[in-house]
């Protein structure tokens, strides 16, 4: 059995500390330092689809993996072991100290403490797609080729990249523009679309996106 690993640290996350974003959405593989009385770091596990309700915002709870400091190691340890943990290197930055997300204790987290939290880090498709790869592999014990988490949930890191930019562009928080969004998502047929058509979703919905730009 050998799991997929990276080939540098920095290929797992999209955005680390201050470079993550505001205006990015809570999404799966958010590293996030919850608020309130039980203050601990955890890492999203959910799916971006079952961690929101009907109308775009997040559900009561989110399933989330405890995040622990950890030792640096080989990225080839990683391909055919510790299958119960996803490993976060240089979780704060290059050269900074590694963690580890655990899948044997995961729990629901308040979506307030989420979402009132400080977000640590996003990781980047390549890292989303390992983290499912070992989820997966560690409920089930199969090992599913990270190229089909790819063709599965690609249009989810889209429309998360997509309600960033529309958030930005409004200097609104992802909370504040969630439901509107998800209307405008959900219209005609552009949610619709048959998996063979997903690669020309993204574009069908940057292009409406850069046209309704005049009415913000």
């Amino acid at each position: 059995m050998s799991l997929e690993v990276w080939s540098d640290p920095g290929e797992l996350y999209l955005s680390r500390a201050a470079e993550v974003s505001v205006h990015r959405p809570l999404f799966t593989g958010d590293v996030v330092k919850t608020s309130g009385v039980a203050e601990r770091t955890v890492l999203i596990v959910a799916h971006p689809c079952s961690m929101r309700a009907k109308g775009g915002a997040l559900r009561g709870s989110v399933l989330t993996a405890p995040v622990e400091a950890a030792a640096g190691s080989a990225a080839s340890e990683w391909a055919a072991g510790r299958y119960a943990r996803m490993p976060l290197p240089e979780l704060c930055g290059p050269g900074s100290s590694w963690a580890v997300g655990s899948f044997d204790d995961m729990s629901p987290t308040p979506a307030a403490a989420l979402e009132g939290g400080d977000r640590l880090a996003c990781l980047s498709p390549l890292g989303l797609n390992i983290l499912q790869q070992r989820l997966v592999n560690w409920l089930t014990r199969v090992e599913v080729p990270t190229d089909e988490f790819w063709d599965a949930f690609a249009h989810t890191y889209e429309e998360a990249d997509l309600l960033e930019e529309w958030c930005e562009i409004q200097a609104r928080t992802p909370a504040e523009c969630a439901q509107e969004f998800d209307e405008w998502l959900h219209d005609g047929e552009l949610y619709h679309l048959h998996s063979s058509e997903r690669r020309s979703r993204s574009a069908v919905l940057q292009g409406q996106l850069c046209d309704d730009r005049c009415f913000l």
